[in-house]
């Protein structure tokens, strides 16, 4: 179950990394959500397609969480299963548009999810790296946890 929990997390962070990789170059213009070319991508509502995300989905929405002023193992998890979920969202809207602006997309959705619980991706990566025991011996807890972390 260790070991399961361990491919897990080290999955998520691949695919932060893999979402975040091409960085925005200077003077390029800021993509905007597929359906609505023109208009700027700019709240956690237009982040999840115009809505928050249903509890009923994944059990968690951003509400709950709120502001993280500092990490848990549940907290963390709560925002992977979220991430998880939002991301293949983005991945999916993303290719709807012209690839040079697919990179762009994705990386300014991934910013404003994690500003809506006032973190950096950074802060999420670096807390997933240092907490690796801790984080699975909290999914030995609660296996129902890791179930929903594979669901997506």
């Amino acid at each position: 179950m260790k070991t399961i929990a361990t491919v897990i997390i080290i999955f998520s962070l691949f695919l932060i990394f893999l979402v975040s990789c091409g960085k925005n170059k200077k003077g390029v213009e800021e993509t905007t959500r597929p359906e609505e070319k023109g208009a700027e991508l700019t709240t956690k509502e237009e982040v999840v397609e115009g809505e928050s995300v249903s509890e009923s989905e994944t059990g968690y929405n951003v509400e709950d969480i709120g502001t993280i002023e500092r990490f848990t193992p549940e907290i963390f998890v709560q925002v992977t299963i979220l991430y998880k979920k939002e991301s293949s969202k983005w991945i999916k809207e993303s290719g709807l548009l012209p690839a040079d602006e697919q990179n762009r997309y994705i990386e300014r959705a991934n910013r404003l999810f994690f500003s809506q619980f006032g973190i950096t991706e950074q802060d999420y990566l670096e807390y997933s790296q240092n907490n690796v025991d801790e984080l699975n011996r909290f999914l030995e807890e609660y296996p129902e946890l890791l179930s929903q972390l594979k669901g997506y």
